[in-house]
């Protein structure tokens, strides 16, 4: 048995390894499973960390413990993603925060993204945030659930577990304000591009031809990407109350 002294010293270096694992993830913006499993290692090293750090006296680690334990209980309690203008609202303001970031192709966080990063990214984050300011774990769980599987364009546009198809239409430039709630998606007919409706006839993508993430008027006569068929998909978690 390690002694409080090795357990202190040991907790350290695997906090310090934790950050520097989650670090790294973040500088290398590529979303994949290999990536996605060491940020689910990096957070275990993070809790046998604390934990080890907490043994040197049975309070704290018992404290630790019981922060676990209540964290794993609100995680997996019942409840429903609450009121879909909120989360729609709060995913068109984390879509909007990535105005600007670099096209990276797989790239899913602030130093590049893709266009299926961009619109997954938005939505992860929307229910990140309502979820922990409300105090909706079913938002959270989602939010995990939408990290870990992975969708291209072509997936969300086939629609199942994550969207569904609501119609197609031959551009968006054809289609009615009214007919789109924020935050629905425009995915090419070929599968291999992916817009998302801001509200008030704006849309934003992840650009690979500008090189950037654009938000863009429905009638710029310039972006092609708005001038080829798409079919019109809603996140299942965004549709109407």
């Amino acid at each position: 048995m390690l002694s409080p002294a090795a357990s202190f010293r040991l907790g350290a270096w695997l906090i310090l390894a934790a950050l520097g694992a989650l670090g790294l993830n973040w500088l290398y913006p590529e979303s994949s499973s290999l990536t996605r499993a060491a940020g689910l290692a990096a957070a275990a090293l993070l809790v046998l960390g604390i934990a080890l750090l907490a043994a040197r006296r049975w309070v704290w680690l018992g404290g630790w413990m019981l922060a676990l334990t209540a964290l794993g209980l609100w995680l997996s309690g019942p409840g429903n993603p609450g009121p879909r203008e909120a989360l729609r609202a709060a995913n068109v303001e984390a879509l909007r925060g990535y105005d600007g970031v670099a096209y990276r192709w797989g790239g899913e966080n602030s130093r590049g993204i893709d266009c299926s990063g961009l619109v997954r990214r938005g939505l992860i984050g929307a229910c990140l945030r309502r979820g922990l300011a409300t105090g909706n774990a079913v938002l959270v769980r989602h939010a995990a659930w939408l990290w870990w599987h992975d969708a291209s364009a072509r997936d969300l546009g086939a629609g199942g577990a994550q969207t569904f198809v609501r119609f197609e239409a031959g551009s968006v430039r054809e289609i009615e304000p009214n007919q789109l709630l924020p935050g629905d998606l425009a995915v090419t007919r070929d599968g291999v591009h992916v817009l998302a409706y801001l509200g008030e006839s704006r849309w934003i993508q992840a650009d690979p031809q500008a090189g950037r993430v654009l938000v863009l008027s429905a009638k710029d006569l310039q972006n092609p990407w708005l001038r080829v068929p798409v079919r019109i998909v809603r996140w299942r978690v965004l549709d109407s109350d």
